[in-house]
């Protein structure tokens, strides 16, 4: 947690080491485990893992042990995979006060769109394989890095991606 949490303290091999590292060790028990898992394993670029691990958060409450929300659904693991989604595919983190988005999509998802309130701004963002666009709703123009540059988008902006 710590490794997403507070993700500009560490380099990225000391990420990459301290995940293999309590990843191998973790049983996955509890409901939220999945989600910062996949957050953690798409930064990483292990884009396979983060994707099953998508795969059963958000099958939790569907999957074969349908026994397990008979006493209610995990809500707060409906959450995390929002942040699967939205924090780990679509690349969506606050540092040091300013927004970034460094997207990274599994094959399996050809695009993803979703809104995000950024300081009273409310913005929709689609992030495809060839690029990122973004709608500004709000008064004030956002200033923003998308893939490691600095962008201000006042109404709309599209980003083109290369790989």
């Amino acid at each position: 947690m710590l490794l997403y949490l507070l993700e500009h303290f560490f380099d990225h091999e000391t990420k990459e080491a301290n995940y293999h590292y309590y990843e191998s060790r973790t049983t996955h028990d509890s409901s939220l485990s999945l989600s910062i898992h996949a957050v953690l394993a798409s930064d990483l670029g292990n884009l396979d893992l983060a994707y099953s691990m998508f795969e059963k958060a958000a099958r939790i409450d569907l999957g074969p042990n349908m026994l397990s929300s008979d006493k209610g659904i995990h809500a707060a693991s409906l959450g995390g995979v929002w942040q699967i989604i939205v924090c780990g595919f679509g690349g969506v983190r606050m540092t040091n006060g300013k927004l970034r988005i460094n997207p990274s999509l599994p094959y399996q998802i050809n695009s993803i769109s979703y809104p995000i309130l950024w300081n009273s701004n409310p913005l929709n963002v689609t992030v495809s394989r060839s690029s990122i666009s973004i709608v500004n709703n709000g008064d004030e123009a956002v200033t923003l890095t998308i893939v490691g540059s600095e962008y201000h988008v006042k109404k709309e902006l599209t980003v083109k991606l290369t790989k």
